[in-house]
């Protein structure tokens, strides 16, 4: 893009595209000699219009690097409190499961019971977090000319991960509680 200003107020723009496979370096050579010739007494600026598209994204970049960056750091705090809770209540509830265990319940049995309040859990913080970061990403998405759709996968592909997570997770100490021998726990009732 080269530039001319005809008045103080007014800025011109003339747009020259290169070839494929062309040399910049001769092009630009050419293109100020021809600039000169025709307006002497006018200076010579250009900028090639993917470098300014690439300055202009910068700060988007930057921004997605570090969001990005306290999105796994969040994650992770949040699979350790997933970890700690069903750790937590694994522990609380050794008697009951060693009970029911006697009993006949099954692993799937137990493992429903144990998590079953954490699907409850995700299942809420679903309902709330979707809207949000649905109008919020539209919002956002917005200010730029060319806009995408937002995909159903940028959702499920996250609530999957979730389930997931707490599946291993309660899933871990369920077995563990459930292999232990009821009568460890059960000896001083």
């Amino acid at each position: 893009i080269l530039s001319l200003n005809h008045s103080r107020f007014q800025q011109v723009y003339y747009s020259v595209k290169l070839n494929a496979g062309a040399n910049p370096q001769d092009a630009l050579d050419y293109i100020e000699g021809s600039w000169k010739d025709v307006f002497p007494a006018k200076p010579f600026e250009y900028y090639f219009q993917d470098d300014y598209y690439d300055q202009q994204f910068k700060s988007e970049l930057h921004f997605g690097r570090i969001f990005g960056l306290f999105a796994g750091v969040a994650v992770f705090i949040a699979c350790l409190g997933i970890l700690g809770m069903t750790l937590f209540e694994a522990n609380s509830r050794l008697k009951e499961i060693s009970i029911r265990k006697v009993l006949g319940a099954t692993v799937s049995n137990l493992l429903s019971l144990l998590s079953r309040d954490y699907f409850k859990l995700v299942f809420l913080a679903t309902i709330i977090s979707v809207p949000l970061i649905y109008f919020s990403a539209s919002g956002w998405l917005m200010n730029y000319p060319s806009r995408i759709a937002i995909s159903p996968w940028i959702f499920l592909l996250p609530l999957i991960a979730i389930v997931l997570m707490v599946i291993l997770a309660s899933g871990l100490q369920t077995i563990k509680a459930v292999r232990a021998n009821p009568v460890d726990h059960l000896k001083y009732e």
